[in-house]
């Protein structure tokens, strides 16, 4: 039983090590990135929600919300509201979305939609990035859905899953300016 138990700890091993030592961000990812960075105005501030990290090291770019940033609202009531007046525009966009379109508009929907909100920039469509581009401070949402045609290539960067692809939208293209 205890060979049995060696045996099969020894066939996950080797993929196992290599995801746990896996860099993410290397000078071959922040290299994919490299049009995208040479396209962007300097003061940019970009939405990609899953991480902060993506915007600061892939794009050096500002992060305009994510949710590891809401942690730093204790030290500043001006950051505070203002992290939480971005954090209305991310949740309207949601809500006039297909997806979120059908929620009902009370408490307890608002509440799941509260929690949910770093993972669901997935479920905005055409109509929600409208929404949210409406914020003048926002410059560019990056999302792995394709909602429409993009000025910029989009980045496949995972050579493991070529079809997950990530697209850069610049909002002066959603509100008319």
């Amino acid at each position: 039983m205890c060979a049995v138990a060696g045996m099969a700890c020894m066939a996950v091993a080797p993929p196992a090590f290599r995801s746990w030592t896996r860099l993410q961000y290397t000078s071959e990812s922040r290299a994919l990135y490299s049009q995208w960075r040479d396209r962007l105005p300097t003061h940019a501030e970009v939405l990609w929600p899953d991480s902060p990290l993506d915007v600061w090291y892939l794009l050096d770019r500002i992060s305009y919300w994510s949710l590891n940033q809401m942690s730093g609202f204790v030290f500043s009531r001006p950051s505070a509201q203002e992290l939480y007046r971005r954090l209305d525009v991310y949740r309207n966009a949601l809500l006039t979305s297909d997806a979120y379109a059908k929620l009902p508009q009370d408490a307890q929907s608002m509440k799941q939609l509260s929690s949910g909100v770093p993972a669901t920039l997935e479920s905005v469509d055409l109509g929600g990035l409208t929404t949210m581009c409406a914020d003048r401070n926002l410059g560019y949402i990056v999302t792995a859905r394709r909602l429409t045609l993009t000025a910029m290539p989009p980045v496949a960067p995972y050579p493991d899953h070529p079809n997950r692809r990530f697209y850069i939208y610049d909002c002066k293209d959603f509100r008319g300016s």
